[in-house]
């Protein structure tokens, strides 16, 4: 298992590895245009193909996630990133020595992430701070693309904070 250590290699992960095995594993040519039928709201559509569920060591959803526990900081950048697409609050979910920075992680938003764009997460406690995690996004009528990734997390004054991101 390859874990990275802050810097702008985590940043570079982050933005490399996600985006990049999201955005060019369905083929090159960008979304264009909207369906032209009726769509309901993103949270709606969202529900329809990414339950929310906790069962066990595994919770899974699109929510807004928070810190209070290394899953909820997982949810939390993601949904910074994929719903808010806010660099600034997904780069406040990482612990100070992970590096993360918000700037590449905006330009990793605005570059390679199409909006409307929709996430589901299955995230498994696997050891302390230490978690599986299955990343799905949906851009349009695209099929989904996954990402399998570890991702570590610290507590620090009683908040939960991403420390590394590696492959899984």
């Amino acid at each position: 298992m390859a874990i990275i250590g802050g810097g702008l290699a985590l940043s570079a992960l982050l933005i490399g590895g996600i985006a990049v095995a999201l955005v060019n594993s369905g083929g090159s040519d960008p979304v264009a245009g909207s369906p032209t039928s009726e769509v309901a709201p993103a949270p709606a559509v969202a529900e329809e193909w990414c339950e929310t569920s906790e069962e066990g060591a595994t919770r899974s959803g699109q929510g807004p996630g928070g810190h209070t526990s290394g899953a909820d900081a997982i949810f939390g950048f993601d949904y910074a990133y994929y719903v808010e697409r806010d660099g600034v609050k997904a780069a406040s979910f990482g612990a100070p020595e992970s590096g993360l920075d918000a700037a590449a992680i905006q330009d990793g938003i605005d570059n390679h992430i199409p909006e409307g764009t929709q996430h589901c997460l299955e995230v498994t406690e696997t050891a302390p701070g230490e978690f599986a995690v299955k990343l799905s996004t949906r851009e349009g009528d695209r099929p989904v693309r996954t990402a399998r990734q570890i991702i570590t997390t610290t507590e620090i004054d009683g908040r939960h904070y991403i420390t590394t991101i590696g492959d899984a």
